[in-house]
């Protein structure tokens, strides 16, 4: 599957000075964007708007999606502070509202997955930096970093980000939530 999202935030990194990266800071709690989920082989397409808002713990998607020949509007609202919420190491589990925007119809349902935070978790681990494109010249080429950790004892995450402005190029998302193994790879393409 492979995700493309178009937004803009704040630096998540900062200099140490000694030309490392000493730190993650904290990224903006609210911003929206545009992102394409993509899965060719199940012929899979998804554009949307994405509203998030890590400050009350929900995000909204108005979506259009085409699987095969069929086609859906969906306006899909994750609240995850609705429910009498189950903790889980700092992740809360919530409730979905999927409205179909062709019929009106709403479906209510509890989220499969805790709440997940976008961007480098907090205690996502520093593993290494790498080059892309040429080194010799001037603006071809891009340092990305690339971290790894826990979410919870359910869930890991691996990323790979821009070193200036912190640009999320991969994240992947490993959990066991729904009884089985879900592995969720965001390729981000600007």
């Amino acid at each position: 599957m492979e995700l493309i999202l178009n937004l803009s935030y704040s630096s998540l990194f900062v200099d140490d000075n000694e030309g490392g990266i000493a730190f993650v800071s904290e990224p903006p709690p609210q911003w929206e964007g545009r992102l394409l989920r993509v899965d060719r082989e199940k012929n899979y397409r998804v554009y949307a708007k994405l509203t998030y808002d890590e400050t009350n713990l929900r995000y909204r998607r108005i979506e259009e999606l085409q699987e095969g020949s069929e086609e859906e509007q969906l306006d899909i609202i994750h609240l995850f502070k609705e429910v009498s919420t189950k903790w889980f190491r700092f992740v809360y589990q919530g409730k979905e509202y999927r409205i179909d925007l062709k019929t009106q119809k709403c479906n209510t349902t509890l989220s499969v997955r805790p709440w997940r935070p976008y961007g480098v978790p907090m205690n996502a681990n520093f593993t290494g930096s790498a080059l892309v494109g040429g080194s010799g010249l001037p603006g071809e080429s891009l340092v990305v970093n690339n971290f790894f950790g826990r979410l919870s004892p359910n869930m890991s995450f691996a990323g790979v980000v821009t070193y200036t402005g912190c640009i999320p190029i991969r994240l992947d998302y490993i959990d066991t939530f729904s009884g089985t193994l879900n592995i969720e790879h965001n390729t981000y393409v600007f």
